[in-house]
């Protein structure tokens, strides 16, 4: 195995145990019912902090809107780019 192979190995083996350890952590620290109707959530004073702070307003609404419609339009072209791929190679 080369170098860089063992690095990318590294650091994807990094970043799939950092996730784990966040989904183990918003499970179990701070989990209290201050969500939407009454729902629990982890980090919970983070979270009414930062509502506090923010608020709720439109604009940030809006802006996340825009970033998970890009996310859908940037799968859904991945996706014709596989099947003209697909398609182009038959």
């Amino acid at each position: 195995m080369n170098a860089t192979t063992k690095k990318n190995l590294y650091m994807t083996v990094c970043f799939a145990a950092v996730s784990v350890l966040f989904t183990i952590l918003v499970k179990t620290v701070g989990v209290k019912d201050v969500g939407p109707a009454g729902t629990s959530v982890g980090f919970a004073g983070l979270n009414v902090f930062i509502f506090n702070l923010v608020g709720q307003g439109t604009f940030f609404y809006l802006v996340t809107k825009i970033i998970g419609l890009f996310a859908i339009v940037t799968v859904g072209a991945f996706g014709l780019l596989g099947l003209y791929m697909l398609i182009k190679e038959k």
